[in-house]
This record gives structure tokens, C-alpha cells and sequence, in this order.
């Protein structure tokens, strides 16, 4: 049997793309062997942080309880700030002297994780806490290995659910103005975006911004779109009437983006940082360095429709590879 702890995040409730998802799922597959522990968001928040050590530690003293020596438990958000502590639940189960298995996926990049925590020492420590670290992205596991934990981790994939992001046909699409949808906030370069957006008036785009209020960067471009926060099925919608992702970006590990788009058989152009390329190759992606790069690419794809096409139908038969039932599969074979 496995514990999964898990957070779902505000911007992903209720959809097919967040981690919440992706274990309630799982859960729904293996009934009997898989049990979730949701942590609440008033836990998560900063502001709680009395309740939130109360509650850390009695969800922990019930693991311990509630378990035998072969039970195992997943913090889905190890090493995840503002998702309910689960790091300090790894802590707890080491000083009970918990005989079971601990694992602990993380999310974050390098250098998130830098800002977050300060120091190479303290991630160290908190690796240390676990048998086992699940990681989205090859980057990622080479600075585990930096760290002294080459043995200890487990190198997979962001899954997607590709019966939910399905394209649409465009076969008749020949010509018009060539449309980008750029989602994400995390490690994104909007600075960057603008430059190549403003080099490039001929061509369509969809900014996705979020929570976040872009609109001082781009207010000058009459070939820019803003889009605040929007619901999964208008996102998906957005998504179809597409015809290519881009993703301007500092770093990367495993992306819903990345995932979701390519699902959606969105030829994907992106900056070459990170792990993108465990994510996309030359047959769906174009990699980028600089502004040039990006605009060269966009300009490339806009006046080929048949490299387009090509390009369209690899990012779907690549999201194929990581479907959510695949990631099931995976699981099952690795702890149950």
C-alpha cells in the first residue's frame, strides 16, 4: 500500500493537467493499494503556521500508525514551499523511526529551488529524509547527483491526458496569418517574449497570463492578445485555434505546458534551457537562444505549412508516448 500526499493547486483545480489529477487517478485505478491525504489550503498558507505544524505532525503520527514496515508514502510536493509542508512530514516520520518507504517528487528547477532554500547544504539535508526522489526532468536529476544522491533517484515524466487535449483538424489551413499561443508564468522571459512579438508584426499571439498583469509590457503591440486567468476548457479551446506553442523561458524541468500543447499538436518552439529537450526533439521543436533564434523559427514556420504540418503531427504522437496511462503503468510497476 502507498500513502500519496498531495496539494492541489488553485490554478489546476478540477482540471486533467495538475498533479491532483494525475494521483486521483491513480487512485481510481488501484483502489485498494493507493490511499490520498489532501493537504487543505488554509493548511498550506504561510499565515497558518501553527496549524500548519499541528497539522504536519498529526498527519504524519497517523502514517506511522496506520501502516506496517512494507507501506510507503509519496510527498508529491517535496521540497514545494507553500504546499503544506510536506518536506517537514519526511522529517517527522524519520524521528518516529517510520520502518516504511519515503518518497519525494519534486517539481521545482535548480535555481527555483536556490531562491526558495538559500544553499546546496539545506536541499542536501532534506534529500537525505527520503529512500527515494522523483524528478521530471533530467537537469534536475543531474543536480540531485551533484549533491551526493545518484542512487536514490527516479528520472520520469510529466504525464498528460490526451483523450482531454486532442487537436483539432487544420489540414485546410494553407495560409493567414500564423497564430502562437505562450502560456505559463513560471521562469517565463515576458521581457524576452516582447522583443520577438515586436520583431515579428505579421504574426498572431496569444499571451496566457494568469494570475499576473502583463499589460504594461505589451500595451504598444497591436499584434498581441492578453488572456487573464481563463477557465481548462477555454484554455483547451485557445489551445486548438493555435498553431504553435511558445515558450520563452529561463528554465524548465517538466512542464503542463509543454505537455498539454503538444497534446494538442501544437509544433512547439522554445527556449533550449533546462529539460526541455527530455520533453521535445527536432522532429516537434524548434530550440532557441536568443531573440534571433526565435524569430528566425517563427518566420520559418509561418511560410511552410508542410514542415508545420509535419511538425503538428510529432508533438501529438510524442504526447502519445507520456499519456496518463502510461504514467499509470509506470507507477504501478514501481510501487504497488
Amino acid at each position: 500500500m502507498i500513502y500519496i500526499v498531495y496539494y492541489e493547486w488553485k490554478n489546476t483545480a478540477g482540471n486533467h493537467a495538475g498533479m491532483a489529477y494525475l494521483f486521483r487517478y491513480i487512485k481510481e485505478q488501484n483502489p485498494k493499494t493507493v490511499k490520498l491525504i489532501r493537504v487543505p489550503h488554509y493548511i498550506a498558507k504561510k499565515a497558518n503556521k501553527y496549524i500548519q505544524r499541528i497539522y504536519v505532525f498529526l498527519i504524519s503520527l497517523y502514517i506511522f500508525v496506520f501502516s506496517t514496515p512494507r507501506t510507503k508514502v509519496l510527498f508529491t510536493e517535496y521540497l514545494g514551499n507553500v504546499s503544506g509542508n510536506q518536506t517537514k512530514m519526511a522529517y517527522w516520520l524519520n524521528k518516529l523511526h517510520w520502518r516504511g518507504g519515503i518518497y519525494g517528487m519534486v517539481h521545482l528547477s535548480e535555481s527555483h529551488l536556490k531562491e526558495l532554500y538559500g544553499s546546496d547544504e539545506y536541499i542536501r539535508k532534506q534529500l537525505s529524509l527520503v529512500n527515494e526522489i522523483i524528478v521530471l526532468g533530467s537537469t534536475l536529476s543531474d543536480y540531485f547527483k551533484r549533491l551526493g544522491y545518484g542512487e536514490k533517484i527516479w528520472l520520469t515524466y510529466h504525464y498528460v491526458d490526451t483523450s482531454y487535449y486532442f487537436p483539432l483538424d487544420k489540414s485546410n489551413k494553407e495560409t493567414g496569418m500564423l497564430n502562437v499561443i505562450a502560456m505559463g508564468s513560471l521562469k517565463r522571459n515576458h521581457h524576452l517574449l516582447y522583443d520577438i512579438a515586436k520583431r515579428t508584426p505579421d504574426i498572431h499571439y496569444t499571451i496566457c497570463m494568469g494570475q499576473a498583469d502583463l499589460s504594461l509590457i505589451f500595451k504598444d503591440l497591436e499584434n498581441v492578445i492578453l488572456c487573464g486567468f481563463m477557465s481548462e476548457s477555454e484554455l483547451l479551446h485557445r489551445m486548438q485555434m493555435a498553431d504553435v506553442s511558445m515558450s520563452v523561458m529561463d528554465d524548465t524541468v517538466g512542464s503542463n505546458v509543454i505537455t498539454t500543447s503538444m497534446a494538442c499538436g501544437l509544433p512547439q518552439i522554445v527556449s533550449d534551457v533546462g529539460s526541455i529537450r527530455d520533453y521535445c526533439n527536432d522532429d516537434n521543436a524548434i530550440f532557441c537562444k536568443n531573440v534571433d533564434d526565435f524569430v528566425v523559427a517563427l518566420n520559418r514556420l509561418s511560410c511552410d505549412r508542410i514542415l508545420l504540418r509535419s511538425m503538428s503531427i510529432a508533438a501529438r504522437n510524442k504526447a502519445m508516448d507520456i499519456d496518463i496511462k502510461s504514467f499509470n503503468k509506470l507507477f504501478v510497476g514501481r510501487f504497488l
